[in-house]
């Protein structure tokens, strides 16, 4: 059985040998994830670039990254030379930048609130302010039937995700749909709560 004291469960957003989760994942998914991951036990590890949705880029292998290249571009920080990384000539770089109109920028992305780094960030503002969400807090499964949202108590918190294009309905047991008497602390799209009912919209989040 496991214990805490037998570590700590790492779940990665990807690494330098995977493809990023912007390869097949939209902006409205990508935060689905980062709340998921976000909201689980054990330590969240974020690669670099994910919490601003840097693409996966088709580029040539370098030194034998071979497909692993691709994820292993420059940090975008703004829209100057290079997206910030080096004011160097670009042909000198060791691996280009984004090249795209839409490559995204910490910089673009601070100053819109509904943007993924800006999600990312209130949610792991979320986790440090709450000790139910961190580490170590207790985790229980409450809902993981197919076709309806996936729902878990992180201590005393009540979470839930859908990440289906349809809405998704679950009705909670008293103890779980005791947590939901509270106030709503984190939500992506919509959620709602009847008579036990735990309704969570399509791609929808909350704690």
């Amino acid at each position: 059985e496991e214990t805490k004291d037998a570590g700590l469960r790492c779940l990665i957003t990807g690494n330098h040998d995977t493809k990023r989760v912007s390869f097949n994942l939209d902006d409205t998914e990508r935060k689905l994830l980062f709340a998921f991951l976000l909201t689980m036990p054990g330590a969240p590890f974020i690669y670099y670039g994910d919490e601003i949705g840097m693409k996966y880029l088709d580029v040539p292998t370098k030194e034998g990254g071979y497909f692993r290249t691709g994820a292993r571009t420059p940090m975008q920080w703004d829209g100057s030379a290079n997206l910030g990384f080096s004011e160097g000539e670009s042909s000198a770089l060791y691996l280009p930048v984004d090249s795209s109109a839409d490559a995204p920028t910490v910089a673009a992305q601070e100053k819109d609130p509904a943007s993924l780094l800006n999600t990312v960030r209130a949610i792991l503002s979320l986790r440090h302010q709450e000790e139910d969400l961190q580490a170590d807090a207790d985790f229980k499964v409450v809902c993981s039937e197919a076709g309806k949202p996936f729902v878990y108590l992180r201590g005393d918190l009540l979470c839930a995700v859908n990440p289906a294009g349809s809405e998704q309905s679950v009705t909670l047991p008293a103890s779980a749909a005791a947590k939901l008497e509270g106030s709503v602390l984190f939500e992506l799209g919509r959620t709602s709560l009847d008579n036990g009912v735990l309704t969570v919209g399509a791609q929808s989040f909350v704690v």
